[in-house]
């Protein structure tokens, strides 16, 4: 499923076709940047975001808030692109902004905090993930308690404790992130951003040998998955799980069907060329 343009872009007439590209203001280039990322051809709105970064640097040379703003925008794109020296240059860089120009229980330095430690936790940084994490939390926590930003900090760290192996903290942060995440009314039930919550709960479920309640999670996030994403590798890594859980509980045959869609959108995902892929946080 293709994700749709944010509001704003379309109030601006993004949903009538596709805008140029040949704006020559940071504006502009942040604006077309942010249409790409909502489209999921993150190179494209990299180079943008670069762009953007040079023209409102020399074109509001007082306002360092608008040049954190970027640099986050393209950090994030970095990180889905696989860039992630350039995403921790990037959101590293628009921390120092905001910790110069903001309060330090800013929420907005709270989002970067967070940000920034996703990419430390995929380069395998456990302990600087975890310590940003804590920081973000300890802000979102305190300004917005119970809004979907605090679930997705709270997600970000049981992932930390299951990779430490400490499985009933993992499932305590995963289920406090999806009771806030479900009843928020800008995500429900049925929001990608759920399913991962599911998934990771399920491999958690599946580590503390509750091999049903695992098979359940798994198989809601599954259904979620391919409802809203379609072929998507996060969906191939639902699969592999879910396989692994029917194999332990003797579901022999539903295992291999599990296995046998797997290898399908695998093939799949081989032979699309790998520029778009929404990232699901």
């Amino acid at each position: 499923m293709r994700a749709a343009a944010p509001a704003h872009l379309r109030r601006r007439g993004a949903g009538r076709g596709r805008p140029r590209r040949d704006g020559h203001d940071g504006g502009t280039a942040e604006y077309l940047g942010s249409y790409l990322q909502h489209r999921g051809e993150y190179a494209e709105a990299a180079s943008l975001f670069e762009r953007a970064l040079v023209l409102i640097e020399g074109e509001r040379a007082g306002d360092s808030l608008a040049v954190a703003h970027v640099l986050n925008a393209l950090g994030y794109v970095r990180r889905a692109g696989g860039d992630l020296d350039g995403a921790r240059l990037a959101h590293a860089r628009a921390l120092r902004i905001m910790h110069a120009a903001l309060p330090p229980d800013h929420e907005e330095v709270g989002r970067t905090l967070n940000s920034y430690g996703r990419v430390l936790y995929e380069q395998k940084d456990l302990t600087g993930a975890r310590d940003n994490f804590d920081r973000a939390l300890a802000i979102i926590g305190a300004s917005a308690p119970g809004q979907p930003e605090e679930a997705s900090i709270k997600n970000n760290i049981a992932r930390i404790h299951y990779d430490r192996g400490d499985l009933v903290a993992a499932r305590t942060a995963h289920e406090r992130a999806l009771v806030i995440k479900e009843s928020s009314p800008k995500f429900g039930p049925h929001h990608p951003s759920v399913a991962a919550i599911l998934a990771g709960l399920g491999r958690v479920l599946a580590g503390q040998l509750e091999l049903e309640a695992a098979k359940r999670a798994l198989e809601r996030a599954r259904t979620i998955q391919e409802d809203e994403l379609g072929d998507h590798p996060d969906l191939v890594t639902t699969l592999h799980d879910l396989a692994t859980v029917l194999d332990a509980i003797g579901q022999v045959e539903e295992a291999r069907s599990a296995r046998e869609r797997l290898e399908e959108i695998s093939a799949t995902l081989l032979a699309r060329p790998p520029r778009r892929r929404l990232l699901v946080d």
